[in-house]
C-alpha cells in the first residue's frame, strides 16, 4: 500500500506515506510526525519495508536518482508519483524475473545519520550506447515513429546476429518479456511463432501505415485471435513497457531497457533479494546514486549467478 500511494495525489508530500500508515500499522511501527522532514519520512519508510519484506525489494520503486529535496536515492521519491512503471506495480506480489536466482538472503546497513545504504553488489555490465528516450505515453502513431528508428539503430547495436535473432532480441525487450497477459514469453511457445515476420516494422509488404494496422494484420496472418481490443492491448503493453526508458547496448552486448535518467557507463548490478538487475552511477571511490530497475535482455533468469556471465563483487554505499 505504501508502493501504491506514490500515485495518489497529496497536497502535503509526507501524506503519501502519513496517511495509509492506519491501515498497515500492524506491519509497519512507524511514527506519525508532521514535524519529520520528506527525507526523514522517506528514509523511516524504505528501513521499515526494507525490514517487513526481509530483504531490499523495495529498491525498484525508489525512482529518486536526483534525490529530491535530500531524500537519498536508494529511498522513494515522495514528491512525485512514478517516472516509469515498476516491474512488480501491476497488480502482482510475484516477480516474473529472478535475476537474482530468488536468494532473499541480504547483508545491508545503513550510515548513523541514515544518508547512506551499504550493500555488496555484483556488478557484471555497464551501457555502451544509449537511444533518445522513449515518452511516458505512447499511442500507435508515435510508436510506430519510434520504432521506424530505433530498429535500424538496435540492429546496428547487435552487429553479426541473424535478423530473427535481432527481432525476437528487440521484441523479448521493448515487451520486458510479456503478452498481453502479463506472463512471460516463452521462445516457441505460440506467442510469436516466427519471431522476424511478426516484429518487424517495414509495413509495407503488408499494406499497413501503422504499427496497429500491423499488428492486426501480423496477428490474424499467424492465426492469433485478435480482435481490436487484443491488439490495442499489444500496443498498450509496449506504451507501458517502455514509457520513460532508453533502448540501450551494453559494454557485454546485449540489448535493454534503462531508466530515463541513464547514461553512458552506468554500471549493472544484480542485488540478492531482488528480481532485477538494478543500475548504478559511480561519484566516487565505492560511492553510487541508485538510478533504478534495468531489463537486460538474457540476465533476467539468474544468468549472472550461475556463472555464465562474468561477475564482480563489490561493496558499495548508496547516497
Amino acid at each position: 500500500m505504501l508502493i501504491h500511494a506514490r500515485s495518489c495525489e497529496a497536497t502535503i508530500p509526507l501524506d503519501r506515506v502519513f496517511a495509509i500508515l492506519g491501515m498497515v500499522q500492524n506491519h509497519i511501527d512507524m511514527p506519525i510526525d508532521y514535524n519529520m522532514s520528506a527525507a526523514e519520512v522517506a528514509k523511516a519508510a524504505f528501513q521499515r519495508l526494507a525490514l517487513l519484506n526481509g530483504g531490499l525489494d523495495a529498491l525498484i520503486f525508489s525512482q529518486n536518482p536526483t534525490r529530491k529535496e535530500g531524500i537519498p536515492s536508494w529511498a522513494p521519491n515522495i514528491y512525485s508519483e512514478f517516472s516509469a512503471q515498476p516491474s512488480r506495480l501491476r497488480g502482482r506480489d510475484e516477480s516474473l524475473y529472478r535475476a537474482s536466482m530468488n536468494q532473499s538472503q541480504v547483508s545491508y546497513s545503513f550510515s548513523a545519520d541514515n544518508s547512506t545504504l551499504s550493500i555488496h553488489v555484483g556488478i557484471f555490465d555497464s551501457i555502451k550506447s544509449i537511444s533518445q528516450s522513449f515518452p511516458p505515453h505512447m499511442h500507435g502513431i508515435d510508436l510506430d515513429r519510434a520504432m521506424r528508428i530505433l530498429r535500424p539503430k538496435a540492429f546496428g547495436w547487435m552487429g553479426t546476429a541473424s535478423d530473427s535473432d535481432k527481432y525476437e532480441q528487440l521484441l523479448r525487450t521493448l515487451t520486458r518479456d510479456q503478452n498481453i497477459q502479463g506472463q512471460r514469453l516463452m521462445s516457441g511457445a505460440g506467442d510469436c511463432p516466427n519471431w522476424g515476420r511478426f516484429f518487424r516494422f517495414e509495413h509495407e509488404d503488408v499494406g499497413a501505415a501503422t504499427e496497429f494496422q500491423y499488428l492486426s494484420k501480423a496477428l490474424r496472418q499467424f492465426q492469433i485471435p485478435a480482435d481490436d481490443a487484443e491488439i490495442k492491448a499489444w500496443l498498450r503493453l509496449f506504451s507501458e513497457s517502455i514509457g520513460s526508458t532508453h533502448l540501450v547496448m551494453t559494454d557485454g552486448g546485449k540489448l535493454g531497457l534503462v531508466p530515463d535518467e541513464a547514461q553512458k557507463q552506468d554500471v549493472i548490478c544484480i542485488l540478492a533479494s531482488v528480481d532485477v538487475p538494478l543500475l548504478l552511477r559511480k561519484v566516487d571511490v565505492g560511492t553510487y546514486l541508485l538510478i533504478g530497475e534495468a531489463f537486460i535482455h538474457g540476465v533476467m533468469d539468474g544468468e549472472v549467478l550461475n556463472g555464465e556471465i562474468a561477475v564482480e563483487t563489490q561493496h558499495v554505499d548508496l547516497i
